[in-house]
């Protein structure tokens, strides 16, 4: 038992000796492992403090770098500056240079536009100085001329008599009737007679006394309502009513012609009614046969102070004088409102009318400026003069303008009226004596019996101082212009001959 017990004893005494050195060996183990940790954390430990030291000497590196960099950077650019200064300072030497070789030839130009200018000036006065030279020269010519014909043409005492017929027309507006009115009252304050006629059958009230007034004979509503007109139309078939009764007119005219100074007439406001129709055709011209004739172009001069309506006025002007071949004279009116000077102006010098369509640059402008050279020779002749109506300023310069135009009447226009009747007369002569040969070939031919054609039979009437005669002859068909010019012919040498025969008869009484 006691040997069983130590063995026992024994035995846990190894056991627990063994159990010992397990433990401790497992100590060792554990102790070697947490080396084995420590050292590997410490490795890390160090690994990581190494990275951390070579990050830190990167960016370190870096920052160096990028100011060495920067420094650089900087340097570069104050080496930059510095040139670019020192280019600045050699450019700005080099700009004041160029600018003082340009400012010298900028004055030598200067220089010369001077002298051209001044050269210019001279051949622009010297052009002036020619051109006024061979204006006066011209108007001397022309007074020459005028004098040597008013030398050679003097009015006779019939001539210096007989009362001039003013024509007045115009648009609607220009003041017409308030210058027939202002003509009439100063022709009565310095107690002259004048004879007035009123062609405007549209007016309701005239200012005025007419001696003759187409609203008498032909009523123009009434012409509207009939003939189911209009107010232009009325107007124009008015006129012509009244044109085929002009031959009483004429003797009305002829009666009291010793006793009148003046004949004025109004014309309606519509310038195109009379102007451009054939009524008033016949009645200027049968009016130029009998009497020294004047037409007077009103003209409404606060409407024209800008070039394009001044231009358009003067191309009317320039129409209506080669529309009636008669003397004609422009009147601008309302002068107390606005100074016809700037016209006058235009008209005499081109550049100012140039300088003035400067300012508008439009189509109309350069139109204007065209025809302005166009119309430069047709100033040069134009009878002009400045009135107002109201006040009655520039009456006496109109009637002294009326004389200028009375003369030229009797001097250029008459000889012309009488060179067409003789043509006129001529060409009735021949032509009644190709009728007189037609009639003897038909009478020939028939041996006294009728003769019967294709051609149309006239019935011609012709008188004789033994015999008076009517025969039918065959004759072709006339041109309706020419029919026109006979009978216009007929009627103002018919007019003629019966006031002819009319005088002569009154004389041997």
């Amino acid at each position: 038992m006691s040997q069983k017990k130590g063995i026992e004893e024994t035995k846990t005494e190894i056991e627990i000796e063994f159990e010992d050195e397990k433990d401790k060996e497992k100590i060792i183990k554990k102790e070697t492992i947490l080396k084995k940790e420590i050292k590997i954390e410490k490795e890390k430990e160090n690994e990581k403090t190494t990275f951390k030291k070579k990050k830190i000497d990167e960016k370190k590196y870096e920052t160096t770098k990028r100011k060495i960099k920067l420094i650089d950077i900087k340097k570069m650019e104050d080496i930059k500056i510095t040139d670019q200064k020192n280019q600045k300072i050699g450019t700005e030497k080099e700009m004041k240079k160029e600018k003082k070789l340009e400012m010298e030839i900028e004055i030598e130009d200067e220089k010369k536009k001077e002298q051209e200018k001044e050269k210019e000036k001279e051949k622009d006065v010297k052009k002036k100085v020619n051109k006024e030279n061979v204006k006066e020269e011209k108007e001397k010519e022309n007074e020459n001329e005028k004098e040597e014909k008013e030398k050679e043409f003097e009015l006779n005492e019939e001539q210096k008599k007989a009362a001039p017929v003013i024509i007045v027309i115009g648009f609607a507006g220009s003041g017409k009737t308030t210058l027939i009115q202002r003509l009439n009252s100063t022709l009565h304050m310095e107690k002259k007679n004048c004879y007035v006629i009123n062609l405007d059958s549209a007016v309701q009230n005239l200012p005025y006394g007419a001696n003759i007034d187409i609203r008498d004979t032909i009523n123009y509503k009434q012409v509207m309502k009939k003939y189911r007109l209009g107010p232009n139309g009325a107007i124009i078939t008015s006129l012509n009513l009244f044109s085929i009764q002009f031959d009483q007119v004429l003797k009305y005219i002829k009666k009291r012609k010793d006793e009148m100074k003046y004949i004025l007439i109004d014309t309606p406001g519509q310038i195109e009614t009379f102007l451009w129709s054939a009524s008033g055709q016949i009645i200027m011209e049968s009016l130029a046969a009998e009497f020294p004739t004047i037409v007077t172009y009103v003209v409404d001069t606060p409407r024209i102070t800008t070039p394009t309506t001044f231009m358009s006025n003067m191309l009317y002007t320039c129409s209506i004088l080669y529309k009636t071949c008669l003397p004609f004279l422009v009147v601008f009116n309302k002068t107390d409102v606005t100074d016809h000077s700037f016209a006058l102006e235009w008209m005499k010098d081109w550049n100012e009318l140039d300088n003035a369509l400067d300012q508008d640059k439009t189509y109309s402008s350069t139109l204007a400026r065209s025809l302005s050279l166009v119309l430069e020779e047709f100033y040069e002749t134009l009878k002009t003069v400045g009135v107002s109506s109201v006040t009655g300023k520039g009456m006496d310069e109109f009637f002294e303008k009326i004389e200028e135009c009375k003369k030229e009447y009797f001097s250029e226009y008459l000889p012309i009226i009488e060179k067409w009747k003789e043509e006129q007369k001529q060409r009735k002569l021949e032509k009644q004596k190709l009728d007189l040969e037609k009639l003897e070939q038909d009478l020939k031919l028939s041996q006294g019996g009728k003769v019967l054609n294709k051609e149309k039979k006239i019935k011609l009437e012709f008188d004789e101082k033994e015999d008076k005669t009517t025969q039918f002859v065959s004759m072709k068909e006339e041109d309706p212009k020419e029919i026109y010019e006979n009978k216009m012919f007929q009627r103002i040498v018919g007019s003629n001959e019966k006031g002819n025969e009319n005088e002569n008869k009154n004389k041997k009484k």
